[in-house]
């Protein structure tokens, strides 16, 4: 099977050339290697352990792999950011209900204040606001 970009990857890594891709962008890359070689039979973590074990060409891109340092995984957004990166103003304001339910009753833990205001007409409001900076 011939894979022009999977070439380039393995002439890359055979080079003297530094890997310009993050350690996850290598994991992301050996991941879409691994399943255009999937055979129909195979789960993708299978397709990934025999690209990577079987065939020169993975064991070349995992022998990188494994010598780059850094983190696997990009790490998750945070579920309360907007685009801009910090909590939307949806979810602040989503808070600063809670925080009022809870002043009112400080029996109540953070999460039973949240579940709380979410249940008000103006947290739902500011749920909704939050979700639309979330999911656009």
């Amino acid at each position: 099977m011939f894979d022009p970009e999977l070439e380039q990857a393995v002439a890359l890594c055979k080079s003297d050339e530094p890997i310009p891709l993050k350690k996850s962008q290598q994991y992301e890359r050996l991941k879409l290697f691994a399943n255009r070689q999937r055979l129909a039979t195979e789960s993708p973590e299978q397709a990934f352990t025999r690209f990577i074990t079987k065939t020169p060409e993975g064991q070349v891109l995992y022998k990188t792999f494994t010598q780059t340092k850094g983190a696997s995984f990009a790490p998750a957004p945070e579920p309360d950011a907007d685009a801009s990166g910090g909590p939307s103003e949806g979810y602040k304001g989503l808070q600063g209900v809670a925080e009022k339910l809870r002043a009112a009753d400080p029996t109540m833990t953070k999460q039973q204040a949240t579940a709380a205001a979410l249940r008000t007409p103006e947290g739902a409001r500011f749920a909704l606001q939050d979700r639309k900076a979330r999911l656009g």
